[in-house]
């Protein structure tokens, strides 16, 4: 399963954090029933076959690979407006301006995903215009 032990650690403490509002994880590809993490809900789905309309309906896009080459659903969540937050790792750290496209965080470092996950709580505008940005980004230089 995806959607690991590290990964839960790093949502726990921005959702504890993120008082009223509801947050919902989707897990796309991984096939287990859903779970609650915190006040979180984690909701693991089977791969669609386009994943245009998942990456549109979210607020960002996690990625917390351990290791990666050139991340190519990366680019298409930020294509389709979607900021990214993900490990910084190999190509990734080529798709991505911090803070304008999507957060890079440490690989294997929960607290340092936690901290960018609470950002996109508390700083849903910003994560918008990541969003805005992170379209054009990649029209411009990874198309």
């Amino acid at each position: 399963m995806c959607f690991g032990l590290r990964i839960r650690k790093a949502i726990r403490l921005p959702v504890e954090n993120a008082v009223g509002k509801p947050v919902r994880f989707f897990a796309i590809g991984d096939k287990a029933p859903s779970e609650q993490v915190g006040t979180a809900k984690i909701e693991f789905l089977p791969c669609p076959d386009s994943l245009v309309e998942c990456y549109q309906a979210t607020d960002v896009y996690l990625h917390a690979a351990r290791a990666e080459t050139c991340g190519i659903v990366i680019t298409e969540a930020m294509a389709c407006g979607t900021p990214a937050v993900e490990t910084a790792l190999g190509g990734i750290l080529e798709q991505i301006v911090d803070g304008k496209t999507g957060f890079p965080f440490s690989a294997g470092d929960p607290d340092s995903s936690a901290g960018r996950l609470f950002r996109v709580f508390k700083e849903p505008h910003l994560v918008h215009r990541m969003g805005e940005s992170a379209a054009i980004h990649v029209e411009k230089r990874l198309s």
